[in-house]
């Protein structure tokens, strides 16, 4: 997730052309050059997308998950990097000055609309599915359920005994969303240590991010399941927020980018929690700023993402609740071909009449 589940405003302006492979410091990571992060977060939500075509239909492991044996899986991956993405544009957002107040009617405009329309339109598409039961589904969602899912980002509120209750993977009605909760978290603790000046000291996000890494790359042996996912996030986000705390010092290196994929691959070795955060982070962005203009271009200024990661989860458990009734095949392509489009379409209504009129709604 926003997850949430990744989620900024950015403004692109021509940039120079870079030259390789000579290393550069020159101002290559500043949020208004031209980047592909945009594209690469419709490429994380395709690819959360793709991965629960097999993990809704208990298919087992998908095959990029197959392909990244030892080094996370697919879905997860792709989660990791809206972390990465949102910790660094977040950070960048509250150090440019406008105020706390601006941030945060800001992160609440990005993050809590289209939620809300999200929340709603999950529960009729799970009632979709009940069938002659639709009525009763809606009925057995207590009225304090409604706020309290919205308004805590809670998409667990809308499970009950009818939602998608013979589904291969039961009663879950939009489990990808449970993420955004978290990413909004991180968006108030940029404020909260924004505000008592701890991004003047560095070396305190330096040693919280290499806490946040030790932590959830130990997690297994020593932390609760509810911490470890917290530990988690915590440690991706913190590493974008670091990536733009010290954007002058990093270089645009290629040989520093393959070292990078190079020490990805030790993660058979050693715990992906600990590799990941470090040379993905760097990875990422080495790839959105290396990328042809075409790419930088796609998603410049409408970014569907969040809308494709929001109705992803529902529209497969609907998918696979007409496949279990023999009204589709009951097969992960299929179900990912078929949900994809339907995903980009609600991504850009979402975008276009909930997202971006809401920056509006909320200045």
């Amino acid at each position: 997730m926003n997850t949430a589940v990744k989620i900024a405003d950015e403004t692109s302006v021509e940039a120079p052309a870079t030259t390789y492979p000579k290393a550069t410091t020159s101002g290559w990571l500043e949020r208004d050059q031209p980047n592909a992060l945009n594209f690469l977060r419709l490429v994380f939500a395709t690819t959360v997308l793709f991965a629960h075509s097999w993990a809704f239909g208990c298919f087992g492991v998908d095959p990029l998950g197959a392909l990244l044996s030892g080094i996370g899986d697919a879905a997860g991956n792709a989660v990791n990097g809206f972390f990465v993405i949102s910790g660094f544009l977040i950070t960048g957002s509250w150090l440019s000055g406008r105020g706390a107040d601006s941030y945060l009617r800001a992160r609440v405009a990005r993050i809590w609309p289209a939620f809300a329309v999200a929340f709603v339109v999950s529960a009729l598409i799970a009632a979709l599915a009940a069938g002659g039961d639709w009525l009763h589904y809606l009925r057995s969602i207590p009225k304090q359920s409604w706020f309290v899912g919205i308004f805590t980002l809670d998409p667990f509120e809308l499970e009950r005994a009818l939602s998608f209750a013979h589904n291969p993977y039961p009663h879950t009605v939009n489990g990808p969303m449970w993420t955004i909760r978290i990413e909004f978290c991180c968006y108030m603790a940029v404020a909260l240590v924004g505000s008592v000046g701890v991004f003047r000291r560095r070396w305190l996000v330096a040693l919280f991010t290499a806490f946040a890494i030790s932590l959830a790359a130990y997690e297994q042996a020593f932390v609760p399941l509810a911490w470890m996912r917290w530990a988690r996030f915590a440690s991706f986000f913190s590493a974008g927020a670091l990536l733009y705390l010290y954007r002058h010092h990093i270089p645009k290196s290629p040989w520093l980018a393959l070292a990078c994929i190079a020490f990805l691959f030790a993660s058979k070795y050693l715990s992906f929690y600990f590799t990941m955060p470090l040379a993905g982070t760097y990875l990422i962005f080495y790839a959105a700023y290396s990328a042809p203009q075409w790419l930088k271009r796609m998603g410049a200024h409408n970014d569907i993402s969040y809308g494709v990661y929001l109705y992803g989860g529902p529209l497969q458990q609907l998918y696979f609740n007409y496949a279990v009734k023999g009204g589709l095949p009951m097969n992960p392509w299929v179900c990912f071909a078929t949900v994809l489009p339907l995903c980009v379409a609600l991504g850009w209504l979402s975008w276009l009449y909930v997202e971006k009129p809401a920056k509006y709604w909320l200045k």
